[in-house]
């Protein structure tokens, strides 16, 4: 299992806990059950097609604002090419995004 499962484990610290999941196959192992299972970790998966049900801000907030994000950036993008940037740093990518998330 990846690192991220092991500060997983850390942050619940042994309490028994619920772990909604989505059913990807990865997440069926006998493996991945087994490792939760034994630290008292109930799987409940998400069924295909209901994560609207179980899930609404995803719906209707999170995609719409990832959207609006990613035109954002994508225009402010377009925008410092044509003032003459060529080539985008990190610390470009710094500047640029919180204006975004605050436009968004």
């Amino acid at each position: 299992m990846c690192t991220c499962n092991f500060l997983f484990l850390l942050i619940i610290q042994g309490r028994p806990s619920l772990f909604v999941m989505y059913e990807p196959e990865f997440h069926k192992t006998r493996e991945v059950l087994a490792k939760l299972r034994s630290h008292d970790i109930t799987p409940t998966p998400i069924p295909a097609g209901c994560t609207g049900l179980v899930q609404p801000l995803d719906v209707s907030v999170n995609c719409p604002f990832k959207n609006i994000l990613q035109n954002l950036t994508e225009l402010d993008i377009i925008v410092q090419e044509e003032n003459g940037l060529e080539k985008w740093s990190v610390s470009d990518r710094r500047v640029s995004t919180p204006g975004c998330v605050g436009k968004a």
